[in-house]
């Protein structure tokens, strides 16, 4: 991925649940994308348990915030990442 984190686009290693706040600041803005398995600076590390995630990110979105992201997994690098993409939210 060649785009910069920015304030509609973070990058994270792993999956936690305090990223459910990133979450929520772009479903309250303009929306946004939050990258699992890339650093800070962009560097490919993988997701290693990408297929449970694909499965209880959303439904924890889902149930924590009421919000429905798209989710997709791509590889980079010979690696999986989890791309989460938030719509803003209307309500």
């Amino acid at each position: 991925m060649k785009k910069e984190e920015s304030e509609d686009l973070d990058f994270k290693k792993k999956w936690r649940d305090e990223h459910l706040k990133t979450l929520s600041a772009f479903a309250n803005s303009t929306g946004g994308e939050l990258i699992l398995g890339q650093d800070d600076k962009r560097n490919v590390v993988g997701i290693d348990n990408w297929e449970k995630l694909l499965e209880d990110i959303p439904s924890k979105i889902r149930e924590k915030l009421g919000l429905t992201p798209s989710v997709q997994c791509a590889e980079i690098d010979s690696k999986k990442v989890i791309i989460l993409e938030i719509e803003p939210s209307h309500t």
